[in-house]
């Protein structure tokens, strides 16, 4: 069953980087510059592998069962972190990047289930503003920090520009988030995936923030490896935003790597 699981996965990433490749061949000057060499990226290959066994395997397994409750001192030292999951994941994707978190430093960190998973990204914002509000609440803190993968970011981007979470979050750091759609996004179901598309509405609204300053800090990590977010390039924000790019790391494989936690948890702290 294992064996099977896993030769399952090899087939399912071995065809998103092969369309992802495919898509971007055909797209005039869509591939970014930097090459990764044969052994990196045959060992980046198999750790998206492992990466995306590993999530759907907690993404599945663990849905049933209700969020462990934290017990947290009133008085806050760091500020609070929300971990909000992409596109048809939940809390569990985060189960080992919010322990690296927790080796870096973090205290408190939340995650948050946006359901229904095919559903429309800004109700899953009025989700994240209801969680901040309880975070807030519990904690007493003055602010949150968001962090959002994939589709997460574009929920944290759409809270903090048109639902007033700008006062009430610090920074927002986004990790492979396709802020500019991707093309990936055409062949998947749901309300979610037609947001996500280049030249949605609900993007060409969105990125009308793009270049207004507000005080929340917008961090941007991506990767040229991604084989989801098509063309990576998408993940670059404009504006006051920081970008981070990386080599070598997979779509999903980002939430399992100590050097990506680090990276989130020091742009959180500086």
């Amino acid at each position: 069953m294992l064996g099977l699981w896993l030769a399952i996965e090899l087939v399912l990433t071995a065809i998103s980087f092969a369309i992802s490749r495919l898509i971007r061949r055909k797209r005039v000057g869509e591939i970014p510059a930097g090459k990764i060499d044969v052994p990196r990226a045959v060992a980046a290959f198999f750790g998206e592998v492992a990466a995306a066994a590993c999530t759907h395997f907690l993404v599945a397994v663990t849905q049933p069962f209700p969020a462990r409750k934290t017990r947290l001192p009133l008085n806050v030292i760091t500020t609070p972190i929300l971990l909000i999951p992409g596109y048809f994941c939940n809390r569990s994707c985060w189960l080992v990047f919010g322990r690296l978190l927790r080796n870096c430093g973090a205290a408190h960190v939340y995650t948050i289930d946006p359901k229904p998973m095919t559903g429309d990204i800004r109700e899953f914002a009025k989700q994240v503003a209801e969680k901040v509000d309880m975070i807030l609440s519990t904690t007493r803190a003055s602010q949150v920090n968001l962090v959002g993968h994939s589709m997460g970011g574009l929920i944290a981007r759409y809270y903090t520009a048109e639902l007033g979470g700008a006062r009430k979050v610090g920074v927002c750091v986004t990790i492979a988030s396709p802020h500019h759609g991707t093309a990936v996004s055409r062949i998947a179901p749901g309300i979610n995936a037609g947001q996500m598309r280049r030249g949605s509405q609900f993007l060409v609204a969105l990125n009308k923030s793009e270049h207004v300053g507000t005080s929340t800090q917008l961090v941007s990590i991506w990767s040229r490896f991604d084989n989801m977010i098509v063309p990576p390039t998408s993940s670059v924000l404009g504006g006051n935003a920081k970008n981070i790019v990386l080599d070598g790391f997979g779509h999903l494989a980002m939430l399992y790597s100590p050097r990506v936690a680090q990276l989130v948890w020091d742009n959180l702290n500086r």
